[in-house]
């Protein structure tokens, strides 16, 4: 394909057809009303009021399934909350902080953070955990605020740090005076709260806020109202919006997957020169998308979870798709051998397939062999290429992923 003349490229970019500001269908865009969310924006601000007064609201657990507006709310009551608390002039300053713990996963990135939010500068590295939980409490003894946190996805920090940090963070009230801290704790899942360890839960001594999945018709809701303002006038098919939102009241009730397909679809349009968006042009959104979670969930996988996949779509395109449990730990190890590495145990190789499995990416049947007993039967339940493309840039794995390339999808 020869290379086109930028200037042409930019110069349509900034003449869209389709677009008037596509930023409304980001997921990071707060509207002034955030529809079907009227009785979660009403409890949520209920518990926050009490800090207008100059006493600490309650921690706070917000869960329900992903793209149902956790997020949204908590960030619009709390930018309401400040907003309020600047034309009365509260008796006691109010500083809200939010964190997200799936990027900010260890205990010193969500206390470097917490310091941040207070306008305390330390370094990005180098002190001790305790050190900087230290300084931030002394920060917050000399300021008289009240501080609220917002941890977002916070079941990937206990996922991954345990519990007992988030132990210490609502101990720390009881150092901090006269400043006061309260927690928003925002959870895809559902037991988080009814599984944490009995003191956490004694000490969080929190208010639980159920957001349910919207249902196709709120999704319409919402999409009409950020469409108005993210698109020309008369650009989209009529079934369009339904049609977006239909895609995400099956996948849980996801508004953010519907606003991405919509906005996916409308640059698919802007791209091919068109000036309407179309059902077709919804569909291959959805592929795209549907390729970049895989290749994004791909990459985050363990190092030996990326060979056990590798080994698979390897097979798949030698035009074998199944493996069994024997034939796969048996490519692993060669694979393991080329790169000079550290083979896991068969039992931890195990482990790891069922994780792969539960995570939709391959299918393990176990499989009756007679006398023989049973073994599995695994398969790769995504394109070969998708792999590939995941780890090619992986420092162990790209050489083996550009050999494959070069022998199988030149």
């Amino acid at each position: 394909m020869p290379q086109m003349d930028l200037s042409d490229i930019f110069n349509k970019a900034t003449k869209s057809r389709i677009f008037v500001d596509r930023s409304y269908l980001r997921p990071d865009y707060i509207p002034r009303e955030l529809p079907h969310r009227e009785e979660m924006i009403n409890g949520m601000g209920m518990i926050l009021a009490a800090a207008l007064s100059g006493a600490r609201p309650s921690n706070i657990f917000a869960f329900g399934m992903t793209g149902t507006g956790k997020t949204a709310v908590a960030k619009y009551v709390t930018s309401a909350l400040i907003e309020h608390a600047s034309k009365i002039k509260t008796p006691t300053p109010i500083a809200v902080k939010l964190i997200n713990t799936r990027e900010n996963d260890t205990s010193y990135r969500v206390l470097a953070e917490m310091a941040a939010g207070i306008n305390l500068k330390v370094p990005f590295t180098g002190l001790s955990v305790a050190e900087l939980r230290a300084r931030v409490i002394n920060a917050l003894k000399n300021k008289s605020i009240i501080y609220i946190v917002i941890l977002d996805e916070i079941d990937s920090m206990i996922k991954k740090i345990g519990d007992s940090f988030l132990y210490q963070i609502t101990r720390m009230n009881e150092e901090i005076g006269p400043s006061q801290m309260s927690l928003i704790g925002i959870t895809n899942d559902i037991q988080l709260s009814d599984n944490l360890d009995p003191r956490i839960k004694s000490s969080l001594d929190d208010e639980q806020i159920f957001f349910p999945q919207y249902k196709a018709e709120e999704l319409q809701d919402i999409l009409s109202q950020r469409a108005t303002m993210a698109f020309l006038p008369d650009v989209l098919d009529k079934d369009v919006i339904p049609y977006c939102a239909a895609i995400g009241a099956r996948e849980h009730g996801d508004a953010r997957r519907s606003l991405d397909l919509l906005r996916r679809a409308g640059e698919i349009a802007e791209r091919k020169g068109k000036d309407r968006v179309t059902k077709e042009d919804v569909e291959e959104a959805r592929e795209s998308l549907d390729n970049d979670r895989i290749i994004d969930a791909i990459k985050s996988l363990t190092f030996d979870s990326k060979v056990l996949l590798l080994v698979l779509a390897m097979s798949k395109l030698k035009g074998k798709e199944k493996l069994t449990s024997g034939e796969l730990y048996a490519g692993y190890d060669g694979i393991m051998d080329e790169i000079k590495g550290q083979s896991l145990t068969e039992r931890r190789l195990t482990e790891l397939v069922n994780f792969l499995e539960m995570s939709n990416l391959i299918s393990a049947n176990l499989i009756s062999e007679g006398r023989g007993g049973r073994t599995k039967h695994i398969q790769l339940k995504t394109e070969p290429k998708r792999v590939l493309q995941s780890l090619a840039d992986d420092p162990q794995l790209g050489d083996i992923v550009n050999m494959v390339r070069g022998s199988y999808l030149a």
